[in-house]
């Protein structure tokens, strides 16, 4: 890192040498005449040369704020950020318009923001205004009004605030030295009813899409995943760890920005996600995404901090580590999720068919959306249909592909019938919305199809319920109609889950052409269908039985086989859950080719997989049968009582549905299709003519964790889920309170040390300065074996209370705390093997602290720590009588020895779940089998008696990924290790033996060097070799890189390994030999030399003044050794200085 620097004027000649390394001896001069001359040129020479030097000295660095008329600027060590302040040229005005990061050779990259639009920036809050016209406005314009906050060496504070349309933005950007990130804290809060944030409800970002970058972030389990446009993120998850972030890594300039996000109100109802392009980051509010969105009422806010992390460094090191040790070192508190509810209408809204669009939102628990459709994509629902987005939570899974808007969980309609004809719902023609504090509704008025039925529906929910009221009815809107039967359905799409039989795995190899009677499956591509198939030729082939890999959790599911009918004969499938109980359906025989959907029923799907298999010779043709895919979807469960619950699995969350409570009509519901459910307002088994009449309907809908089991489970309509969650604080350090070994400082004044462990002599040296009268220290890792001995100093003032807790000691063992040789007590370590306890300092000291084993009878039974093998269990101690219990109670290395033990594991069958098996007990380890292939991933395991959900006593597989992939599977060409043996395609032609055959990716199989886990370099310069800092992992070539990567500078292409050894300073002037140098040389010229043995000598004959830099790197940057001469140095006129390093003369 490039510290500032600063002029020294004088200094001495000694101290200048030891500055700089150099060997502290008199400078080597050769030369012939007059010595007097010789002596005064030397002494003229030196004060020249290092009076005129620039010294790096490390100052304190800090922070400036500077005003010109480009805006602010803000700088510190790290980066530097630019804050327009134009009024005529208002781009950016109040954002962060320009961002540079500080290289690791002192430059600044570009500008990593995107400049090429008048809207976008970092930090951008995208807007409001009407939404028939979706404008991208919000912060930015001319009236952007910017103040100053803060201005000091340590942190500058600047905030932006505009109101416009009804509603208030804010944006405080927070810098501070000596850090290398800067924190946005944004809100955007409605504040007049006739406002509301843009109906695509995102605060946005831009990054140069200039640049070439990699773009990262965390998944919902913490793991670094690579980005692609239209992605969604998860920015709330119960498995994370850390804080998520997102990372662009501008590899060609070695540096990277990052997006911490430490805080978001509305959690629960929020998604990050990639946007319209890959240069584009921003978040989806309260359910919304899409084009509609979610509406907003007065009051309404959203509100995110952001924590912008720079690095010059192209990784994700940095930015990973930081937010996992801030996430997990921060203080928490439980908060609860904001309830945000609000309904709205408009007419012909942006990019939705035409007509009323309608929405209504109970943020997190469901949104409501009328007339919507995927701008993206070919997703659309009609103007009459309204789609309910449940449950709670959303992940990628109800995601549309190839968009980011979500896939609704219900459709409803309102629809009548006659004896010959289905009249669907018809265009809405008005609608009206309520928005108070204690009740939110949108009602809309439709009429039927062929205009003889007139519709009222009303979606009503309220402060106080997690619930939504939908109410309604159908009456007469002509003087009479011919009705059979008039009903609601709330139709479960199959959105959740589709696999293409194409991606199915087995031990037999499947072809890629069509072949009759190789008794193999075969890939096929239909016309009539997109995708490929997996086909056999029915009763003359008997294929083996396919394990179709089905990525889902465990449970329930409606199935539908979308599979081949053929002209030639009814044809017979047959599938299993298990591989053991086959079922098989037939079907019948068409006029023309074609793929058909059949429902299965409801399907127990375990271990991730679904067999399918041919028919035994069951059907009646010759043709080609085949599977192409197989769709699984939600599961809707009669509960009795008019209630429903439509089952899902979610990936992120486990078990959630939606229950459906019909109030009225009563008795007239039922499933239909395995997945809807409707509700008959009137039924006749025959149309009848109606005149006047309005049958209504009074359901309510319930999203929730977990599944309902019983009727009774479907809470009542003013109750909700209070949903708690754990808020990590995060905590900035803007002052250091501590000094000695590495440490991390966090919230309420916390020194926590992070330490190899230390032998017992080490103490380490503790300075106490907190803000406040008390601090807590941490000592988590200084232990040894045997005593677990611990021992640190402290120093400070008086009135200080220091709060210790000490981790790593032995669970359950009492402990000293000894002050300057006095016991201070004895402390009984917890499970955890922790003890903690406080010290006053009376008045300004040092302490030195020991913390030792202590020689404690803890729980009184007559033995102490020394000898009890546990002191925190009365019953445990030595010759105490044995008892089955699963404990070592006599201390003599037996559990409940004495008693019957059938496997002979150690455990008695009192203590041990299976005592037929030898290999499973109180201390088995299981393993997760992810993949399901019955063989496990020996780094995740779980230590417990009775075998866990998913989890297997194998820890042999390779890849817990991978259902193919496990100890002695058998080896396919795949580009993988399929049997574990260490050999990718064993068996499989490898040319060039490097591991991978052309089969599996090998881009050249006759090239050991190239293949899918090559690594190439940029070559900058163009000199053919790479640059070592900078890397590529592909098979094929990219433009601009090599495979070398040894280039010691990559920004000259003189500069390689054995480029010529010799150059002029600061010149471009290189040369093989250091005669040709000198003879190049003016008077003045510094020759640098690296490290080098030349086989010449040296002739200096005219009036020159010349002088050498020897032994250096590759580089020219410092001295790593000699510059050896195998001849004779000869000096006939002139004076040869050597500045530094060593000149041997051989």
């Amino acid at each position: 890192m490039n510290k500032p620097t600063q002029n020294i004027s004088s200094v001495s000649y000694l101290l200048l040498m030891e500055f700089w390394g150099f060997d502290i001896s008199p400078p080597l001069f050769f030369h012939i005449k007059n010595k007097l001359l010789n002596h005064l040129l030397f002494k003229s020479l030196l004060l020249f040369f290092f009076f005129s030097m620039t010294i790096e000295v490390f100052a304190e660095s800090q922070i400036s704020l500077t005003h010109d008329a480009n805006g602010y600027t803000i700088e510190n060590e790290y980066y530097k950020a630019i804050i327009p302040t134009g009024t005529s040229n208002y781009i950016g005005r109040g954002v962060v318009r320009f961002l540079y990061i500080k290289k690791s050779n002192g430059n600044w990259s570009p500008n990593l923001i995107k400049e090429n639009t008048n809207d976008y920036c970092l930090g951008y809050l995208e807007g409001t205004g009407v939404g028939s016209t979706n404008r991208p406005v919000g912060l930015q314009g001319p009236d952007n009004v910017i103040t100053v906050l803060e201005n000091t060496s340590s942190r500058i504070k600047i905030r932006t605030t505009k109101s416009l349309h009804g509603t208030d933005f804010s944006e405080t950007w927070t810098f501070w030295a000596k850090k290398p990130y800067f924190r946005s804290e944004a809100s955007a809060v409605v504040t007049d009813a006739n406002g509301y944030l843009t109906n695509q409800l995102q605060f946005a970002w831009m990054i140069n899409d200039d640049l070439f970058v990699f773009w990262d972030g965390t998944d919902a389990s913490g793991n670094i995943t690579r980005f692609n446009s239209a992605q969604i993120q998860q920015i709330h998850s119960p498995n994370l760890n850390k804080y998520p972030w997102v990372n662009w890594r501008f590899w060609t300039h070695d540096v990277s920005l990052g997006m911490i996000f430490v805080d978001v109100y509305n959690p629960l109802g929020t998604l990050g996600e990639t946007g319209d392009w890959p240069f584009e980051y921003q978040m989806d509010f309260e359910l919304g995404s899409g084009v509609l969105g979610s509406p907003v009422k007065n009051g309404y806010r959203r509100e995110l901090t952001t924590i912008y992390y720079t690095s010059n460094s192209s990784t994700n090191d940095a930015i990973d580590t930081f937010s996992q040790n801030s996430y997990l070192n921060a203080s928490t508190t439980q908060s609860q999720n904001p309830l945000l509810q609000a309904a709205q209408y408009m007419t012909n809204p942006w990019m939705q068919n035409s007509g009323i669009g309608s929405a209504l939102v109970s943020s997190p628990f469901f949104l409501v959306r009328q007339n919507t459709q995927n701008r993206h994509t070919s997703v659309e629902r009609p103007q009459y249909e309204t789609s309910i987005y449940a449950p709670l939570y959303k992940n990628r899974s109800t995601i549309h592909s190839g968009s980011y808007d979500f896939a609704e969980q219900l459709v409803y309609t309102l629809n009548y019938s006659n004896d010959s004809q289905t009249y669907i719902y018809g265009t809405i023609n008005s609608a009206s919305s309520v928005n108070s504090d204690y009740i939110t509704s949108l009602q809309m008025n439709a009429i039927s199809s062929d205009n003889k039925l007139a519709y009222s529906t009303t979606f009503t929910t309220w402060n106080d319920s997690d619930k939504l009221k939908v109410t309604g009815s159908a009456s007469n809107a002509e003087a009479s109609a011919s009705v059979k039967a008039i009903y609601v359905d709330f139709d479960v799409p199959i959105w959740s889950n589709s696999f293409e039989a194409e991606s199915s795995t087995s031990s037999q190899y499947i072809t890629s052409t069509l072949e009759a009677y190789d008794n193999l499956w075969t890939n096929y591509n239909y016309s009539f269908d997109s995708g490929k198939t997996l086909i056999y030729r029915d009763n003359q082939e008997v294929v083996p039985a396919l394990a179709v890999p089905v990525p889902l959790p465990d449970g329930q599911y409606n199935v539908r086989a979308f599979v081949l009918q053929r002209t030639e004969g009814d044809i017979t499938y047959r599938y299993s859950s298990d591989n053991v109980t086959w079922h098989s359906f037939i079907v019948p025989m068409t006029v023309s080719n074609s793929v058909t959907s059949v429902d299965l029923g409801v399907v127990n799907i375990a271990n991730g997989v679904f067999y399918i298999d041919d028919d035994n010779s069951l059907s009646g043709i010759s043709g080609w049968a085949g599977w192409d895919r197989i769709n699984f979807h939600a599961l809707t469960v009669d509960l009795g009582s008019n209630v429903y619950d439509v089952r899902m699995i979610d990936a992120i969350y486990g078990q959630m549905g939606i229950g459906i409570k019909v109030n009225s009509p009563v008795g007239n519901s039922l499933i239909v299709n395995d997945s809807k459910v409707r509700v008959y307002l009137y039924q006749q088994s025959l149309a009848q003519t109606l005149t006047t009449f309005n049958y209504p309907f009074d359901i309510e809908i319930y999203p929730h964790k977990g599944w309902l089991t019983a009727s009774s489970d479907f809470t009542s309509l003013h109750s909700k889920d209070d949903l708690t969650l754990t808020k990590h604080i995060f905590y900035v350090p803007e002052s250091v309170i501590h000094s000695g070994r590495t440490n991390t400082v966090y919230p309420n004044n916390t020194v926590v040390y992070s330490s190899n462990p230390y032998n017992n002599s080490t103490e380490i040296n503790l300075t106490v300065t907190p803000s406040s009268d008390s601090v807590n220290i941490i000592i988590d890792t200084w232990n040894t074996s045997g005593n677990y001995f611990k021992k640190w100093t402290e120093a400070a003032g008086g009135g200080i209370t220091t709060a210790h807790t000490v981790g790593n000691l032995r669970p359950n063992i009492a402990y000293n705390v000894i002050v300057d040789g006095t016991a201070l007590d004895a402390y009984l370590s917890n499970g955890s093997g922790e003890i903690t306890f406080n010290y006053l300092f009376e008045g300004p000291s040092i302490k030195t602290f020991e913390v030792v084993e202590s020689n404690t009878d803890y729980d009184e039974d007559g033995f102490t720590n020394v000898v009890d093998c546990n002191d925190n269990d009365p019953t445990i101690y030595p010759e105490s009588p044995e008892l089955c219990d699963g404990k070592d109670n006599d201390c003599n290395g037996i559990i409940d020895d004495g008693f019957p033990d059938a496997d002979d594991d150690g455990y008695a069958s009192c203590a041990d779940c299976d005592d037929n098996n030898t290999l499973i007990n109180p201390l088995t380890y299981w393993y997760l089998d992810a993949d399901g292939d019955g063989h496990g991933k020996h780094s995740v395991s779980l230590q417990q008696c009775n075998q866990p959900a998913g989890y297997v006593l194998d820890n042999t597989d390779c890849d817990d990924n991978d259902p193919a992939v496990y100890l002695e599977a058998l080896e396919l060409c795949d580009g993988k290790d399929n049997d574990c043996n260490g050999i990718i395609d064993d068996g499989f032609p490898d040319t060039d033996g490097d591991g991978y055959s052309a089969c599996a990716d090998d881009c050249d199989d006759n090239n050991p060097l190239i293949n899918p886990l090559t690594y190439w370099y940029p070559d900058f310069d163009g000199d053919n070799y790479g640059n070592p800092t900078i890397s590529l992992q592909q098979c094929s070539q990219p433009a601009g890189c090599v495979l070398d990567s040894s280039d010691c500078n990559d920004n000259d292409p003189n500069i390689y390994p054995g480029s010529p050894p010799v150059r002029r300073k600061n010149t471009a002037y290189y040369y093989l030999t250091l005669q040709s140098a000198v003879d190049a040389a003016d008077e003045g010229s510094i020759i640098e030399s690296r490290s080098y043995i030349f086989a010449e000598g040296i002739d200096l004959n005219r009036n020159t003044s010349i002088a050498f830099a020897t032994g250096l790197n590759c580089n020219y940057t410092f001295n790593i050794g000699s510059t050896i001469i195998m001849g004779n140095v000869t000096i006939n006129d002139g004076i040869l200085i050597i500045l530094n390093g060593k000149l041997e003369i051989q």
